[in-house]
């Protein structure tokens, strides 16, 4: 594969236009003369809000999600910005078109450039240093109790928390407990699982989760579960993660798979659930609320 050129943009949070306070959280990179456009845009938002006190979930989470859906746009439609995705089309007529209002708290920064050989390792490997390399990861690592926490923060600011029970399922060569579900006339399960792991071992917990779904589901107990997924930062383990998914995607129990990104939309989703199914609080809650 011969080498190309290639320019990048990074994209940046600004929390405090005053002081100029910014975060990169994402990287759109152009590689024309292989007809390349893609993007990255942090997931994590859980981070985010531990930089930032006052930071707006939801904002970000719809911004980011318009900034992704407007460079697929161009993609397929490049005419919508210019001409032909080639060499007239830049990176930064793309941005600008992406983000027209530079004002605003979330900005591209000027253009820079390179030269590689495959533009989705480039992309990966601009993201890791430009993105993550400055937010800080937790001591214990990237565990499915950290997936976790991006989805709990907009449970709780719903007071949904509330309702979640851990759930046991047993059979006589079988168990397993869930530490978040749902009780009404049967139990919906919600299962964190990280996927930032060594790209060896993602198809190996896959595999468990899949031996696990056989026996939930000869169970009977649990009506549907939902995995929280923790994606790949990119490289090898993006491929790997995408087989992890058929993989679970075998289990017979009724599941869904949602991404971090997606996590206020899903609690919005469980709140309506609550309201609509008769959903029960957690009795320890619920006792300790009499008591008190």
């Amino acid at each position: 594969m011969k080498h190309f050129q290639y320019a990048y943009s990074a994209i940046q949070y600004v929390h405090d236009p005053v002081t100029d306070e910014r975060l990169n959280i994402g990287v759109l990179l152009h590689a024309p003369e292989v007809g390349f456009l893609g993007i990255e845009v942090e997931r994590r938002i859980a981070r985010l809000s531990a930089a930032f006190p006052g930071f707006d979930r939801a904002t970000y989470t719809e911004v980011t999600q318009a900034i992704r859906a407007a460079a697929r746009r161009v993609n397929r439609q490049p005419d919508m910005v210019g001409p032909r995705l080639g060499s007239s089309l830049s990176v930064t007529d793309i941005c600008e078109f992406i983000l027209p209002d530079q004002d605003m708290s979330y900005r591209f920064s000027p253009a820079r450039g390179g030269i590689g050989m495959d533009p989705e390792q480039e992309l990966a490997a601009i993201f890791n240093r430009l993105v993550r390399a400055y937010i800080q990861r937790p001591n214990h690592g990237d565990s499915d109790e950290e997936v976790w926490r991006s989805f709990s923060e907009p449970l709780r600011e719903r007071r949904l928390t509330d309702y979640l029970q851990k759930k046991l399922v047993q059979s006589r060569d079988f168990e397993v407990e869930f530490d978040y579900g749902l009780k009404n006339e049967a139990w919906t399960v919600l299962q964190p699982l990280s996927f930032r792991i060594h790209s060896d071992r993602i198809q190996e917990k896959a595999t468990k989760w899949l031996g696990n779904g056989v026996a939930i589901n000869e169970s009977g107990e649990i009506a549907k579960m939902h995995f929280l997924l923790g994606a790949p930062d990119g490289g090898a383990g993006r491929s790997a993660y995408i087989k992890a998914k058929n993989l679970l995607d075998r289990i017979s129990v009724p599941h869904e798979f949602v991404e971090e990104s997606d996590a206020d939309s899903f609690a919005d989703y469980i709140a309506t659930f609550v309201g609509e199914h008769n959903v029960e609080m957690n009795p320890r809650l619920s006792l300790s609320r009499i008591d008190g």
